[in-house]
């Protein structure tokens, strides 16, 4: 993760992956932080970039995802 500060608020970039969907890393990526700002409030999200890698052969679905928390 990295961290951010804006006038408006404290702001976090994360990383997802599945291998099911770009839909599932992005919510991979929010469960990530969700649980390293635990008693945070997430107050929104941006998705930075969109990619895919082979692991084994299999397609996996990798986003970064900007957050920000209060």
């Amino acid at each position: 993760m990295n961290i951010e500060s804006s006038s408006g608020g404290q702001m976090g970039t994360y990383w997802g992956q599945s291998y099911e969907s770009y839909d599932a890393a992005i919510a991979a990526a929010v469960e990530a932080a969700r649980q390293d700002l635990a008693g945070k409030t997430l107050e929104w999200m941006e998705v930075l970039e969109f990619r895919g890698g082979f692991s084994d052969g299999r397609l996996q679905y990798q986003t970064a995802v900007r957050i920000g928390y209060a």
